[in-house]
């Protein structure tokens, strides 16, 4: 409220007159009657909230937004997986599995696992038990079961289940088959038929694994007749002629080529020499770029050449441009390990890459700030920094009640450094009420705005304004 020189003196006068005819000394807060002849102001107090930390900003109302690891905002990351490696020292009949604790919560999780060190010859596989929303456990397998003499590396990557489409053209769909359908040597392959929930454009790579121990022996598994809309899925028995009981198969489908994804360089192919690729023949020769160090690599085949059954190991080059790879069959009823052409599936993914794209919109809403104990404005201002790409761009809003909140004037666009709107100087606000809203906005699915820090200020006035 702002009152004339005139007639603030003529309202203050008559005020005083009635007070002290009736014996009254307080005004409320605001003014003092000390006597007839000293009348003082006592102003209010300003106010100054600052949002730079990461407990800063969980004050507010968060959403589509979140706290980056700096102690910054940014849109939230819709992750759908990640891959990891391990180190894994004996095989499952030796010793306990192993616990994984994924760096991310899932709904409804795959996992495919792979080893692309060779620091012993047998003839292992890996396999995975127990997958849960936010770890599992995994294992090394040898049909021989008489254990390992050096630690091996694996190498796993999770996916939530269900199809994932990018902005780029990438396509990822996950799933789980249960089935006690099975190959073993000599029969043909064949398996339960999985139909894609929607077409690939091309045929994807696949990859698989194993993710229940149900049997509790030696187990593999297989694939088969990929083409653009189905494949197959079976266990690998191989010729260990062990007892099928029903197991869970992990299976992710990928429409092939190269790119990045937020951080994640990733490679999707098939390699096939046409030649055979047994331990007793020579290595498929795998090659990739985009990588500075040695990539997490999944390596899994996706064809039936050789009736003995498969399934595919690293032969010992694992490094930032290339890897070679094994079909690599049991020992337990023939020794050799010769094995007919197959076609090998490969995924390559930067260390320790998190799957997943940013929300292409969210907001921050500070906790409302009571400007009561303010009461006449001064000056006020939000000031903020940030960091923006191309393609982004962060939104302040202001909205004002002076009412105690029951109407409000609606929000209104904020330039940093700018007086707030409706709050620029001699405003009473001994009812006011004050809302500031940050809205991110990103056009591109890989890349975020950034709030560093926010500063909202309402300075009280220090005379009566006039």
């Amino acid at each position: 409220m702002k009152l004339l020189p005139i007639c603030r003196s003529l309202f203050l006068v008559c005020l005083l007159f009635i007070l002290s005819d009736c014996g009254e000394t307080d005004l409320g807060g605001q003014l003092t009657l000390d006597s007839v002849e000293d009348i003082s102001f006592i102003p209010g107090l300003s106010i100054e909230e600052n949002f730079n930390t990461p407990s800063d900003f969980q004050e507010g109302a968060l959403s589509n937004v979140q706290i980056s690891g700096a102690g910054e905002l940014q849109l939230e990351r819709l992750v759908i997986g990640e891959t990891g490696r391990l180190s894994i020292s004996e095989e499952i009949n030796l010793g306990p599995p192993t616990q994984v604790q994924f760096r991310n919560t899932y709904e409804d999780p795959v996992v495919l696992a792979y080893i692309p060190s060779r620091n012993n010859n047998e003839s292992l596989d890996v396999r995975v038990n127990n997958v849960g929303s936010t770890g599992m456990e995994i294992f090394i397998e040898d049909p021989n079961a008489d254990g390992i003499s050096n630690p091996e590396t694996v190498t796993y990557l999770v996916l939530e289940k269900g199809r994932h489409t990018f902005a780029n053209g990438l396509v990822i769909e996950a799933g789980v088959l249960n089935t006690s359908n099975h190959h073993a040597s000599p029969g043909g392959f064949g398996g339960d038929p999985v139909l894609f929930s929607q077409a690939f454009v091309s045929p994807p790579i696949v990859l698989h694994t194993l993710n229940t121990y149900n049997n509790g022996a030696f187990k593999s598994s297989v694939c088969d007749s990929v083409n653009t809309t189905q494949m197959t899925l079976a266990q690998e028995t191989a010729q260990t002629s062990t007892p099928t009981a029903a197991e869970d198969i992990a299976w992710a489908a990928f429409s092939t080529g190269s790119g990045s994804l937020v951080d994640m360089n990733y490679v999707f192919k098939v390699e096939d020499n046409g030649n055979n690729q047994g331990v007793d023949n020579a290595p498929q020769d795998i090659t990739y770029t985009g990588f500075v160090t040695a990539p997490d690599l999944i390596v899994k085949g996706a064809s039936g050449g050789g009736a003995d059954g498969y399934w595919m190991r690293g032969a010992g080059t694992w490094s930032s441009t290339n890897h070679d790879a094994f079909a690599e069959e049991d020992q337990v009823d023939d020794g050799e390990r010769s094995h007919a052409n197959e076609s090998f599936q490969v995924a390559a993914f930067s260390p320790d890459s998190t799957i997943g794209i940013f929300e292409t919109q969210g907001s921050f809403e500070i906790p409302t700030i009571n400007l009561s104990k303010v009461k006449f404005v001064e000056s006020s201002r939000v000031e903020w920094a940030s960091q923006l790409e191309p393609g982004t761009n962060i939104v302040v809003e202001s909205n004002l009640s002076l009412d105690g909140g029951l109407s409000w004037g609606g929000f209104k666009n904020l330039n940093s450094a700018d007086s707030i709107p409706d709050l620029d100087g001699g405003e009473d606000v001994s009812n006011g009420l004050l809302k500031i809203r940050v809205t991110l906005l990103s056009s591109d699915e890989e890349i975020t705005p950034v709030l560093e820090n926010l500063q909202v200020v309402v300075e009280a006035t220090q005379s009566l304004p006039n």
